[in-house]
């Protein structure tokens, strides 16, 4: 049975990197819902889908990620996800409305063994998929750890370190 970690923070937390060298070092992992999606649309229409609808893109994450999750169901061992199903409800209260009904139950149904929160970098320089400003990138980071603890979660913080110290820490911190 697979023991999900989730890795989360806001754009630009080195969280890509970080699972990179996670997958380096053999471990199974999950990618970022959003990414994929706004790639996808991207190359479809050469819009960012959330100019179009954010809420309409959030909930379109939810299934994305749920998807994501059952992908992991037969692996064995540990499994490092990319953002988790918690964090568009950071966006849902960033935007000032109340997550679905869908996201309430998703957030029950799929849990997460650890959570690690990835401090942010310096450097961000917003790009065809990130688009968010400076000051929105850093209230998003504070509410996905509100919204973790708020869930329950023991949120890990994993400080800026160069990314084989930031591995070390995370694979110190699992069974």
């Amino acid at each position: 049975m697979a023991q999900k970690y989730l890795l989360t923070g806001g754009a630009y937390s080195g969280k890509t990197t970080l699972l990179q060298a996670l997958r380096q070092k053999g471990f199974e992992i999950v990618p970022e819902a959003a990414e994929i999606l706004i790639q996808e649309e991207l190359e479809k229409t050469g819009v960012h889908p959330n100019i179009l609808n954010r809420f309409a893109f959030v909930e379109k994450i939810l299934h994305k990620r749920i998807e994501l999750e059952f992908t992991v169901q037969d692996y064995e061992g540990a499994v490092f996800i990319d953002r988790g199903i918690p964090d568009g409800m950071a966006y849902y209260q960033l935007y000032g409305k109340e997550p679905s009904p869908a996201y309430h139950a998703a957030v029950q149904k799929f849990r997460y063994k650890k959570v690690f929160f990835l401090e942010l970098l310096d450097g961000y320089v917003p790009n065809e998929v990130r688009q968010e400003k400076e000051e929105t990138r850093v209230r998003v980071h504070h509410l996905l750890k509100e919204t973790y603890r708020g869930l329950g979660y023991k949120v890990i913080t994993v400080p800026v370190l160069p990314v084989e110290k930031r591995t070390e820490l995370i694979l110190n911190s699992i069974p």
